[in-house]
């Protein structure tokens, strides 16, 4: 009996591991053993560019990286300086500031024809008496000068003598054939990158519908007005190629800008020959609140201007 005792003990194995193993199976190899290396799982690096797929495609440029790289381009497909001259000629036929027919009003001092909407200022009906535009009323020069700390500010913006001039200087830029390229928003789906290139983007209409009282973006400053103006002629230089239709265009039309300011306000004429770099509208707004900037919630344009203030 002893003996068959002691033979039972020796047969159970010291070593339990092997049967552990095949109760819960085997064990993870060791990743230095001479086996095969199991696979594992991406760590969070492999995760990471999954997820923001920087390994997949190429890197697409920021607005940012898209400005500072930019070569030029056109901000209107189809603009041609000769067609625009001669479209420019003074007859009875055509609106002077749109350059399309029908229902026009006649200048009594003037060839130029005008739709009652867009002469500047809109006329709501046809005058009872004789018609004289705002370029025939002749110059009524500002005579304070904003820029050494003059009074300036009306209750309500701009003085009514303020307005005149600024829509006398409105009007003779929307006149010029020239103009064209500048009257209305630039057209997201002909030039889908305009508006990643100019971050501060404006034009003569916008400008037109700020200069009426009823705006709630109305000018307070003859200064806000001329920096709009300014802001345009900026812009096209910084999208357009500077021998395209449009750059030779806004060349033309911001010379004749700057003749009209100098003739009128000549006390601003520094001011708007400045070329201000993409960081002075943020110093500008420290130096004169007033200058405008823009927003996207003014219903008449793509991109909708900010108070001035």
């Amino acid at each position: 009996m002893q003996r068959n005792l002691d033979e039972v003990i020796r047969a159970v194995p010291m070593d339990m591991s092997d049967n552990l193993e095949q109760i819960s199976g085997p064990k993870p190899r060791s990743l230095d053993s001479g086996h095969n290396t199991p696979r594992t799982s991406p760590g969070p690096s492999h995760l990471e560019n999954h997820v923001d797929g920087t390994h997949e495609g190429p890197h697409s440029p920021t607005d940012q990286e898209l400005r500072e790289n930019w070569q030029g381009g056109n901000s209107m497909p189809g603009f041609s300086l000769s067609q625009a001259d001669s479209q420019g000629d003074p007859n009875d036929d055509y609106c002077a500031c749109c350059h399309n027919g029908g229902d026009v009003l006649c200048c009594d001092r003037c060839p130029r024809v005008f739709h009652l909407q867009c002469h500047i200022p809109e006329l709501s009906a046809v005058p009872s008496g004789s018609f004289v535009c705002t370029i025939c009323e002749g110059d009524n020069p500002v005579t304070v000068d904003e820029t050494n700390g003059g009074k300036r500010k009306a209750p309500g913006g701009l003085t009514d003598q303020e307005i005149k001039v600024c829509e006398r200087v409105l009007l003779e830029l929307f006149c010029h054939p020239s103009s064209v390229p500048f009257q209305e928003p630039v057209n997201r789906v002909q030039v889908p990158n305009y508006y990643k290139i100019i971050s501060q983007p404006m034009d003569f209409t916008q400008i037109r519908f700020k200069l009426q009282r009823r705006n709630h973006n109305h000018y307070h400053s003859i200064k806000g007005f001329l920096f709009d103006v300014r802001q345009v002629f900026v812009n096209c230089a910084i999208y357009n190629k500077a021998g395209s239709e449009v750059g030779k265009a806004g060349k033309i039309v911001r010379a004749l800008f700057e003749s009209i300011v100098e003739r009128l306000m000549p006390q601003y004429l520094s001011f708007v020959k400045e070329n201000p770099t993409p960081c002075f509208s943020a110093l500008q707004q420290k130096i004169d609140p007033e200058v405008s900037t823009l927003d996207e919630t003014e219903a008449t344009s793509p991109k909708r201007p900010r108070l001035d203030e």
